[in-house]
């Protein structure tokens, strides 16, 4: 029961049968807290001392499982997303305002995750997908 730990496909396979500790220490993460992980709301949710087992995360993994899953292109953006998301957390950690960044981006989660609550699902996607973009555009684009 000590190895169970919620990830996405890619990192779970990479994880195997290893403790989430040693994998988070490979991956250059400094400690369990250090905002770190694969997913951008996970690092929001960190930043703000949340469990990965809140209550805006639980509505956004079902949203991604459930509603995004089903759209034509909605595998290709999880994939992309899982790709993306590692590195945008990562450039976010690098500057001194990290927090304050995390707190930004979470004020926007609240609002998707609002709209998945009022089954406004096509509005949420659209609002997360726009969330991503910019922050690709912000962290990865030199």
């Amino acid at each position: 029961m000590n190895n169970l730990f919620p990830s996405c496909i890619p990192c779970n396979i990479e994880k195997g049968t290893l403790h989430k500790t040693t994998i988070r220490r490979r991956k250059g993460y400094q400690s369990e807290s250090s905002g770190g992980g694969c997913y951008i709301t996970t690092a929001c949710i960190t930043s703000k001392g949340l469990r990965d087992d809140c209550h805006e995360l639980e509505i956004l993994r079902s949203f991604r499982d459930t509603y995004v899953a089903s759209t034509p292109d909605g595998e290709i953006l999880i994939n992309e997303y899982y790709k993306t998301a590692p590195l945008i957390v990562n450039q976010i950690n690098k500057h001194e305002n990290a927090g304050e960044i995390y707190s930004t981006i979470y004020t926007e989660i609240e609002k998707a995750v609002s709209l998945i609550e009022n089954k406004m699902y096509s509005a949420a996607f659209k609002l997360y997908c726009t969330i991503v973009s910019d922050l690709k555009r912000d962290f990865l684009v030199s």
